[in-house]
């Protein structure tokens, strides 16, 4: 079996990081894109007082352009 290659395409971090990241996540499952979080939990909920530790968004290989234009839609609606 053929392990997938998974790259990073968004990361987060601050008070708002893991909220943007279940959105952006939610956006790309939305579109059929397979997305994962590391780490998998907030960091604050792991350590408290780390939430400057950044949250990244990954996606596989083969949906990196996909999710790249999703991203960049995503990006263009959300306020800043």
């Amino acid at each position: 079996m053929d392990r997938q290659e998974w790259k990073v395409i968004a990361q987060f971090s601050g008070s708002d990081g893991d909220l943007e990241t279940n959105l952006l996540i939610a956006r790309l499952t939305a579109e059929g894109i397979h997305a994962t979080r590391f780490p998998f939990q907030a960091p604050a909920t792991i350590m408290a007082g780390v939430s400057d530790q950044p949250i990244i968004v990954l996606v596989p290989e083969v949906e990196v352009a996909a999710a790249q234009a999703i991203l960049a839609d995503y990006e263009a609606d959300t306020p800043e």
